[in-house]
């Protein structure tokens, strides 16, 4: 029977609780730094062959440049940092073969560099190229974040713009139906009695004195008060139709008024 025992085994509370802790702790780990992966990189195509992939992302002032060739497994990070360093290295098959400090002015070691740009670097959508890296610099060996690799980002822009263009028209259009179809909408028994004491008002301004100029500010006044009255109190979209008709001879009336009397 070797060691069978028909008495189940004691389970260890601690061991227990430590295991979902540490499962935990990992899991927040992953979370979090998936939640930061929100960089854009530009993929374009190598100029050589030496390196027919190539990565940049621009990001806090930062220029990062990833270098690839997957064939023969080598890997090139170039870093422009904010603070004015340049520094690269040279990746081949998760082996470091070479580092440089660009400028020769660096204070810290090369290795920092990268360091403090893991999490830009390990945001490269493309989880063979950080298999090659092999977690140098802190670097994850896998990607985890949710974004797609954006080719010709410029050709897309200018796509966009055109596709603006050409719809342009087609939205001028909908928007002058939807125009009429409010300016032509059936008026409500309010939107008839506000043109109808409007209308009187600036008639019986008028003949006060025969004062076109008079009778046309009552009338624009009117209609003005008429358009706020069904915004603030009718709680509705004053009617366009009514304040054209008061306005527009309201207007020339108020014109002539001004030029002939």
């Amino acid at each position: 029977m070797g060691n069978f025992s028909p008495f189940p085994r004691k389970i260890n509370l601690l061991d227990v609780a430590l295991d979902e802790k540490r499962t935990q702790y990992f899991s927040d780990i992953t979370d979090n730094f998936t939640s930061k992966m929100h960089y854009h990189w530009k993929y374009i195509k190598g100029r050589d062959g030496e390196f027919p992939e190539v990565y940049i992302l621009y990001t806090d002032g930062n220029r990062i440049k990833v270098e690839a060739n997957k064939d023969r497994k080598k890997v090139r990070l170039y870093v422009e940092s904010a603070n004015g360093n340049i520094v690269q290295s040279s990746i081949i098959n998760g082996i470091v073969i070479e580092e440089k400090d660009m400028l020769g002015n660096l204070e810290t070691s090369i290795g920092d560099e990268f360091c403090f740009l893991s999490n830009e670097l390990s945001s490269i959508p493309d989880t063979k190229i950080l298999r090659l890296i092999d977690g140098k610099y802190g670097i994850l060996t896998e990607f985890l974040g949710k974004i797609t690799r954006q080719k010709n980002q410029d050709v897309q822009t200018i796509k966009r713009i055109f596709q603006g263009i050409v719809s342009f028209p087609g939205k001028v259009y909908q928007r002058f139906i939807h125009f009429l179809e409010d300016l032509f909408e059936k008026p409500s028994a309010w939107d008839i009695l506000d043109f109808c004491v409007v209308a009187s008002l600036g008639y019986l301004a008028y003949i006060q004195n025969f004062n076109y100029f008079f009778g046309g500010v009552i009338a624009v006044a009117g209609a003005l008060l008429s358009g706020y009255t069904d915004w603030l109190w009718r709680k509705k979209d004053p009617y366009l139709l009514k304040l054209f008709m008061i306005l527009i001879p309201a207007v020339y009336v108020v014109r002539y008024g001004l030029i002939y009397q």
